[in-house]
């Protein structure tokens, strides 16, 4: 009798997330369990764990493909694979991801070029800002070497420089909100692409047959 093949879960994120964001999810696990001795999925499972209380949720992934890959059966690691899809879509709940999606017609890769660009012409300006800042300042310290010549410009001098200061934390009250917005919508977008890796590996280690294409599919280097 001929032994259906199984489908690599690696192949299937490859093919699914393509070359440049499935990397990060597949490498250099093999290496770390390169030796023939350590291909053990209970430490890989072990190892997975450490991982995630470290806060490194890609490092966690890439033991668990490897792990899945190496045994489809090791029911310690699916379960694992289950928990973090429960505490990211938790986690997506608690920061209300689907208003954030909303608010930015559900195109949150859009929100954040223009974000990007708008904190970066704000970021311009304020380090522009604080250069003539350091200019002016540098010319009151020249003018203090001639007293005379500092009595009669030192009130202009120092409302100039109050009126940089002011002027500057303006920007930087202008850029906090934008920054904050950014990174929040940057970590929602990496907690969906966690919660779509998970669930893939779990749907193909559940229901495998939907996958029975990938068996021929060129894989996606």
């Amino acid at each position: 009798m001929t032994q259906k093949r199984i489908i690599s879960i690696k192949k299937v994120i490859k093919n699914t997330l393509g070359k440049v964001k499935s990397e990060r999810y597949l490498r250099g696990v093999e290496l770390i369990f390169a030796n023939p001795g350590a291909n053990n999925p209970m430490d890989i499972y072990q190892f997975a764990l450490l991982q995630l209380v470290e806060g490194e949720t890609e490092k966690a992934l890439n033991c668990i493909v490897f792990c899945l890959d190496l045994d489809r059966e090791h029911r310690l690691t699916l379960h694992l694979c289950k928990t973090m899809l429960y505490s990211l879509t938790q986690f997506m709940i608690d920061n209300n991801a689907e208003q954030l999606k909303m608010k930015h017609s559900l195109n949150l890769d859009a929100a954040t070029a223009k974000l990007k660009k708008r904190v970066k012409e704000l970021e311009k300006i304020v380090n522009n800002e604080e250069q003539e800042l350091e200019k002016l300042q540098k010319g009151m310290m020249k003018f203090k070497m001639n007293p005379i010549v500092f009595f009669f410009k030192k009130g202009k001098l120092k409302r100039q420089v109050q009126e940089l200061k002011n002027t500057i934390s303006n920007y930087n009250n202008e850029l906090d909100p934008f920054r904050g917005e950014l990174s929040r919508i940057e970590e929602i977008i990496q907690k969906d692409e966690y919660i779509k890796v998970v669930g893939l590996i779990i749907e193909v280690c559940v229901f495998p047959s939907r996958f029975d294409s990938e068996l021929t599919k060129t894989s996606y280097l």
